[in-house]
């Protein structure tokens, strides 16, 4: 009885901590993200390769960030002043490779724009996305 209640509740711990890394970082689909941000009251930007504006747009955030692969991009903000503002930047890449290769170039530049933050600003890789703002933002996309 005491072995089958500790499998258990190591499988609960399990479960939990999955669903707690899960729910980190912004929805995979730049879409969803992008509704969910328009929902928790954020003005929104979303471009994606293949819509009318999202080919050009793609191409001038690559040549302008210096990065490849790039798909699709969302980013979103809220607050008057800068006191209250939360954000963030969602990229989305074709490969994980891609994704991690822009991370190294705008770990660097993002943390440069944001050393004198008083907010609690991240920048992080997951996968095919890099994404960066106020972790309330972050979660919001999530």
């Amino acid at each position: 009885m005491k072995t089958t209640l500790r499998i258990l509740a190591l499988s609960l711990v399990a479960v939990l901590l999955v669903g707690a890394l899960a729910a980190c970082g912004p929805n995979k689909d730049p879409k969803k993200a992008a509704q969910k941000l328009k929902d928790a009251g954020y003005e929104v930007i979303s471009v994606t390769k293949g819509d009318t504006l999202g080919d050009a747009a793609i191409a001038a955030a690559e040549k302008a960030l210096d990065i490849t692969g790039l798909e699709a991009a969302v980013v979103g903000s809220k607050g008057e002043s800068e006191d209250d503002a939360e954000y963030v930047s969602i990229y989305y890449f074709d490969t994980a490779a891609h994704a991690k290769d822009a991370f190294d170039k705008l770990k660097k530049d993002f943390e440069e724009e944001t050393k004198e933050s008083k907010k609690d600003v991240v920048i992080k890789k997951s996968g095919k996305l890099v994404y960066g703002g106020t972790k309330a933002a972050i979660k919001a996309a999530g």
